[in-house]
């Protein structure tokens, strides 16, 4: 699953270079009415949301047999994603609560073992990412998980707890 596929371009590299059978793409290509940051990097009107859909579907047009386009906020598309996922990838509306939702709601459709990942884990200098990286290290802070950052990548293996270090 990739919640968040604006143009596509993470998607490409993601079936590019993964072993992928099927990827479901969840992005409703419609703005949040509250959702400043977004209107602030994607624009203002609903065109620019059209184009990048555009882009993303001649962009994956050779994985047709791969993808499932799903155009619906990430909450409203649970049962239409199967369990036991191997690989959850999030990028989608970056707020805090809507990146705690999705942290939440597909960590569960994961198998052991299972990738759930996502971007932009940013510093202080990046005040637009805040939530996302607030809604994950809590998540996994909150249940013991080992979270790994690297650039502005981040994952968690389901099941992968962090090491204590004899600490209380």
């Amino acid at each position: 699953v990739e919640i968040g596929v604006y143009e596509g371009e993470n998607t490409l590299n993601i079936l590019n270079n993964l072993k992928i059978k099927k990827l479901f793409l969840i992005d409703p290509y419609e703005l949040y009415d509250n959702y400043y940051t977004g209107k602030n990097h994607y624009g203002v009107d609903q065109p620019s949301l059209a184009s990048a859909e555009k882009k993303a579907k001649n962009r994956l047009k050779p994985f047709s047999n791969k993808v499932v386009w799903i155009h619906k906020k990430s909450e409203n598309v649970l049962n239409e994603t199967p369990n036991n996922l191997d690989f959850v990838y999030i990028d989608g509306n970056h707020q805090y609560e809507y990146v705690k939702k999705d942290i939440e709601n597909y960590y569960k459709k994961l198998r052991q073992g299972g990738i759930l990942a996502g971007h932009d884990i940013d510093n202080a200098f990046y005040r637009e990412h805040e939530g996302v990286t607030q809604a994950v290290v809590e998540f996994a802070s909150k249940n013991n998980l080992k979270l790994n950052i690297g650039n502005k990548d981040w994952f968690i293996i389901k099941g992968e707890k962090k090491i204590n270090n004899g600490r209380k």
